[in-house]
């Protein structure tokens, strides 16, 4: 129980340090983070790039997805399906406001597995050197990258890198965490 208080009390405190930047400061930090990424060689060498839409208070993976389309690679996009993520391949035009109020893939778009991704950039409210990262809550990124071959990137705002983040055993754990303020950080 104690972590789980612990986890509550680490989202009420970075949505507090989160409201506290502008927009223009968001802008600034998702924009270096994604750089950080797009000159990574392993984001470099993939085929197909998952990315998410950003939500008030993430870290905007627009720029890493716009490089991806310029590379030519598949660029794919997670949507709510039940307790799930599914995964389609689409372009920032193809998506409309579907669960939680965020961007998803419309009707049409490809469905692919999670094995056909390559690189994968996950969205989290907070990140630790050591690859562990705390979601919203509800487990969704967990259960999706479980048994994923994808390097696992995890894109953030400096407001959200803390020492250390409480894990649990099904929390899944990412291969590198982008951030203004720090350098890519490699976890494997």
């Amino acid at each position: 129980m104690d972590k789980l208080w612990g986890k509550k009390a680490i989202r009420t405190k970075i949505r507090q340090s989160i409201a506290g930047l502008s927009y223009e400061e968001m802008e600034r930090q998702s924009a270096a983070a994604c750089e950080k990424l797009i000159g990574n060689k392993s984001f470099a060498e993939a085929k197909t790039v998952l990315v998410y839409s950003a939500v008030r208070g993430e870290c905007d993976p627009a720029r890493i997805a716009d490089a991806a389309a310029k590379m030519g690679k598949r660029v794919a996009y997670p949507k709510c399906c039940g307790d799930d993520l599914a995964l389609y391949i689409a372009n920032q035009s193809q998506l409309s406001i579907g669960a939680y109020g965020i961007l998803e893939p419309i009707q049409g778009c490809q469905r692919i597995d999670i094995s056909e991704v390559d690189f994968a950039v996950i969205p989290g409210v907070a990140f630790d050197r050591h690859g562990g990262r705390l979601g919203r809550g509800k487990g969704y990124y967990d259960r999706l990258l479980k048994d994923a071959n994808a390097v696992k990137a995890g894109l953030c705002f400096n407001e959200q890198l803390l020492e250390k983040v409480p894990m649990e055993p099904h929390d899944g754990r990412m291969d590198m965490i982008a951030a203004e303020k720090w350098d890519i950080l490699l976890i494997k």
